[in-house]
């Protein structure tokens, strides 16, 4: 069985086989606090006995976010050996959405000091990102998509993470 899951912003998004949910939590400074447990009642509440496969997000993203999926990851594998852990790039995800309606965009990830980590839909989906201020951002000749863009509203990431990765990622460096 495979799990993914995905943080964006305040929701934590969780693919657990077959069973997709998206959590919203009040405080996205908690977010850290409570994953481990979402994650975990997941696979309780769906019976789910066998976890062999693992994808989470590699980022970028905010500190907190990626050190926690990957952490999670990293406990999984030291529970059962035989588990396989795959990181993908955040972009990939969100690319995986916009992708299908809009031919040339820009993914703008918020980073640290105002300015935004990008993805140009020209480039490929490695983990080597740039970045941009909002001045840039905003002289932009591409449609832009932020974490919080109203196309992502209802989607879970973390399905798409997954089917991103089994649809286009062999190949491309955007995975571990």
């Amino acid at each position: 069985m495979i799990l993914s899951y995905f943080i964006k912003e305040n929701e934590l998004h969780i693919l657990a086989g077959d069973i997709s949910k998206i959590h919203h939590i009040a405080n996205a400074h908690d977010i850290a606090d409570i994953a481990p447990t979402l994650i975990h009642n997941a696979i309780a509440e769906n019976l789910i006995q066998d976890v062999n496969k693992i994808v989470y997000p590699l980022g970028p993203g905010s500190f907190t976010a990626t050190r926690t999926m990957s952490s999670i990851a990293i406990g999984f594998l030291i529970a059962n050996t035989a588990t396989e852990i795959i990181g993908v790039s955040s972009f990939l995800s969100y690319s995986s959405v916009v992708g299908k309606i809009h031919k040339s965009y820009l993914i703008a990830i918020p980073a640290i000091g105002g300015d935004f980590f990008v993805h140009e839909s020209s480039k490929d989906l490695s983990m080597d990102c740039n970045i941009a201020s909002a001045e840039n951002i905003a002289n932009c000749d591409s449609v832009v998509f932020y974490p919080n863009s109203e196309i992502f509203t209802d989607i879970n990431l973390a399905a798409a993470q997954v089917g991103a990765y089994n649809a286009r990622c062999f190949g491309i460096k955007c995975f571990t």
